[in-house]
């Protein structure tokens, strides 16, 4: 049989003793054991850096051992359970989360396509007006240079290299020239249909989120193993 050394450290991963511990400890069982047996238990101790073989005489004593490993299994089985669970409701709230913030994109960018091709109607609809007629005259310089800006406005929203950025712009453009209309208000920077600290913001709580759920699965894979060296000794023992 061996005893098991191991600490908990940070993240409740459980890590080997001090050297000078395990040498006590080592030192301690030798001399109160068989020489031969202990070494022989030593030489097949699965991890020398935290378990410490003891020599175990009488059924009772054997016994009381074999409950205290079956209860510390079951409560690392325990801990386990509470750690899967921890991690299946982060991976639900950043999933939700994730997917509201991306539909709230995903509509106000169609939103401020909406407007863009509303713009342009209205300006291809004054250009049929002048031409027809000859009651007005031809559409200005200035003005076929800002029906150009708009349709170039229009592509660049729709490419996926480009979209989010020229949205970001055109939407705090859009907030300035709304909010001039209005006495005494001013528009803040960033104060449009799309922020982009948002969408920094959500980028960075999934990334704290996906190293918290990576810290948690190394920890669950380190205490079943754990669990499998106690279940495998306590069989042995039976």
């Amino acid at each position: 049989m061996f005893d098991d050394l191991s600490e908990e450290g940070q993240n409740m991963q459980m890590r080997p003793p001090p050297a000078d511990v395990l040498h006590k400890k080592r030192a301690e069982n030798r001399h109160g054991s068989d020489a031969v047996l202990w070494d022989r238990a030593d030489a097949q101790n699965p991890d020398p850096s935290r378990f410490v073989p003891v020599q175990i005489t009488g059924f009772e004593a054997l016994q009381e051992r074999r409950m205290r490993m079956e209860h510390m299994a079951g409560q690392i089985a325990q801990l386990l359970e509470q750690t899967r669970t921890k991690v299946a409701d982060m991976e639900r709230e950043r999933q939700v989360t994730f997917n509201l913030n991306l539909r709230h994109y995903r509509s106000r960018q169609q939103h401020l396509r909406h407007r863009v091709v509303r713009l342009a109607g209205a300006f291809e609809r004054q250009h049929l007006l002048r031409s027809t007629g000859g009651i007005e005259p031809r559409l200005q310089d200035s003005e076929v240079q800002y029906i150009r800006k708009l349709q170039k406005l229009a592509e660049e929203v729709e490419d996926p290299a480009t979209g989010f950025d020229r949205l970001y712009e055109a939407t705090d453009r859009l907030a300035e020239i709304e909010s001039s209309n209005v006495p005494g208000e001013m528009a803040a920077p960033g104060d449009g249909l799309a922020r982009r600290i948002d969408l920094t913001a959500l980028e960075a709580w999934v990334a704290r989120h996906q190293d918290a759920i990576l810290k948690l699965i190394d920890v669950q894979r380190a205490d079943l193993k754990d669990v499998k060296l106690i279940l495998a000794e306590a069989s042995r023992g039976r």
